[in-house]
């Protein structure tokens, strides 16, 4: 899932979900975390934008999620924008990204931003060392038609619902392979308890966290001051962020 400012990786699912960066001589407008979370993806994906501005192809065809692929796995999925479908496969002809819904499929997200340095690559290396593991990749397939189907009707609840539960399943397996890798910190504690009291008194709002340990709180459109007050409350940057479309170069100066 994406947004103008703005969870997964092939551990986390084939990947269903909803980056900013200035080139030399082209901008691109991205969708999906906040500069401090990621850049190999945005790098990628500007690259991306350049070529799609001298060809003149659209970003939300597979071919440029073929290509983004080869830099980053988030990129192929990235670069397409709105809520994107990553297939699983092993080459450029059977794994790339495919749209599911656009930017009119309305969803609020706040990023809760918790500071911390963490190798994504390394917690793909624990996460196949995990004795849970297979189970996971048991379940991914129920998961995903889930998600496919939550889209589909443009049913948001159930959507940030099944991004939370995969948030719990990720971080499982992280947490039990060989290297016991906790990724989260004091404050990604306390974002996921108040998420949890914000749903007891009402508000509809769910945790989703990648490897690492910002929380990104999905809710509705009309809930995101509501969500993001309780959460610069704590002391913490709040974000807000809205659904994305897929990556386009621009002419304009962004920074």
């Amino acid at each position: 899932m994406a947004s103008g400012n703005s969870p997964k990786n092939p551990i986390q699912s084939p990947s269903i979900s909803p980056s900013q960066a200035q080139p030399p001589k082209s901008q691109v407008i991205m969708a999906r975390e906040p500069p401090t979370i990621r850049t190999g993806k945005t790098a990628q994906n500007t690259l991306i934008a350049i070529l799609g501005r001298k060809t003149t192809v659209f970003f939300i065809d597979s071919p440029f999620s073929r290509f983004a692929r080869r830099g980053a796995g988030s990129a192929a999925r990235s670069v397409t924008g709105g809520f994107s479908k990553w297939k699983m496969g092993l080459t450029d002809e059977d794994s790339y990204a495919t749209q599911l819904a656009g930017e009119d499929l309305a969803m609020g997200m706040v990023v809760a931003v918790v500071p911390a340095f963490k190798q994504t690559e390394d917690a793909h290396r624990e996460a196949l060392t995990s004795p849970f593991f297979h189970a996971r990749l048991a379940e991914m397939p129920r998961l995903i038609a889930e998600m496919e189907l939550a889209i589909r009707n443009r049913d948001v609840g159930k959507i940030c619902a099944l991004a939370e539960r995969d948030t719990l399943m990720l971080h499982g397996i992280t947490m039990t392979g060989t290297g016991e890798m906790v990724l989260w910190r004091p404050d990604t504690l306390r974002v996921i308890l108040a998420v949890r009291r914000l749903r007891e008194q009402g508000v509809p709002a769910f945790f989703s966290i990648d490897t690492g340990a910002t929380v990104y709180v999905n809710t509705f459109p009309d809930r995101v001051d509501a969500v993001r007050e309780r959460i610069e409350e704590m002391g913490l940057q709040a974000i807000p962020c809205t659904v994305g479309g897929p990556a386009r170069p621009v002419d304009e100066p962004l920074f």
